[in-house]
């Protein structure tokens, strides 16, 4: 890739420090948070006196709020990884410019 085709420091930056890119990423998280303690809620519900019992006992009910929950937090985890790689993928983007030479590292100091 050469320094022609790469973006603009400012916009780069500006993309970094955009409020609007992460509420959003913040307010599905939110969401998604509370799906997951309303389920736990309706599980709880669904329980007898003999909560913790074996697994291979839990009722239809449970097994599903189980795995719906699991769901819930595979997606918070995917959410997140979203936000981690377009922050590394602009900090590699802005690597490339000539003038973030020496100000953003581009490996681990050896120790």
């Amino acid at each position: 890739m050469t320094t022609t085709s790469v973006r603009s420091v400012p916009w780069l930056v500006e993309q970094l420090e955009d409020p609007f890119t992460m509420f959003p990423v913040e307010d599905v998280a939110d969401t998604l948070f509370q799906a997951v303690d309303e389920t736990e809620a309706r599980k709880a519900e669904h329980t007898d006196p003999w909560w913790g019992v074996n697994r291979k006992f839990w009722s239809v009910e449970q097994e599903h709020y189980h795995e719906k929950i699991g769901l819930l937090i595979g997606a918070m985890f995917v959410l997140g990884q979203a936000a981690i790689t377009q922050t590394v993928s602009i900090l590699n983007e802005l690597s490339k410019h000539p003038q973030a030479q020496g100000v953003y590292p581009v490996k681990k100091r050896a120790n």
